[in-house]
């Protein structure tokens, strides 16, 4: 039942996101560094309680965007919940308000190639060590949800990074 609810979830935003490009509907002013610490908080209970940890780093700089704030924290979301599939008990995930628009989250995990990323953002496309539980939207999702907001998601495989960056959008 999880694992549907999920999955519905999933597609609703998926709709909501095409819905919202079809309509061009108004956006509001998002801090990045209040979205990071909403979603870290709500993300860390179960995280800690898995053996792993997680970490914000966010600076003084004004980080803000104009978009749809559930739509940004959704897609921050889809990052950790990837970090935590791919980190070992005891590892952890570093959530991280850049020093421009932006958020990244490392993880103890391989870390994608700029490829496997492309791949991975087709829809129902899945890794080698993702969830069963999951449908392969999470990184469709969030390629969808920056494209909508003039950014997009990128990978730093040397630091093991997914990147959502806004800095494209003005």
């Amino acid at each position: 039942v999880a694992a549907m609810r999920r999955l519905i979830d999933q597609l609703m935003l998926l709709a909501q996101m095409d819905a919202q490009q079809a309509a061009a509907t108004s956006t509001d002013t998002v801090d990045l560094n209040e979205v990071a610490r909403d979603v870290v908080a709500r993300a860390a209970p179960p995280i800690i309680a898995d053996g792993k940890s997680i970490e914000l780093s966010s600076n003084d700089e004004a980080a803000v965007v104009h978009g749809r704030r559930e739509a940004i924290a959704a897609a921050l979301r889809n990052l950790i919940e990837n970090a935590v599939r791919v980190t070992p008990k005891g590892g952890g995930i570093l959530v991280a308000v850049g020093s421009g628009p932006s958020l990244r989250v490392a993880d103890d995990g391989p870390g994608l190639s700029a490829d496997q990323l492309a791949g991975l953002i087709q829809r129902n496309r899945r890794s080698d060590h993702s969830s069963p539980d999951g449908a392969g939207l999470g990184l469709a999702i969030v390629d969808r949800i920056m494209l909508l907001h003039g950014g997009r998601v990128r990978t730093e495989p040397n630091t093991r990074e997914l990147i959502l960056d806004f800095s494209e959008f003005r």
